[in-house]
């Protein structure tokens, strides 16, 4: 009994690592988009389409 217990303790641990992974991979992502966002109005106010 005291095993299982044990197992299902880590594995919930794991699964929390794993969300706070999730998140800081969707927060890298959101900046990402931000930035190539960023870089496309730059480029296109450079060339000349005012936005």
């Amino acid at each position: 009994m005291n095993e299982s217990r044990n197992d299902s303790k880590l594995s919930s641990e794991a699964l929390e690592e794993l969300a706070e992974l999730n998140t800081r991979n969707d927060v890298i992502t959101f900046l990402m988009w931000i930035g190539l966002i960023e870089a496309g109005v730059y480029l296109l106010k450079s060339i000349g389409y005012g936005i």
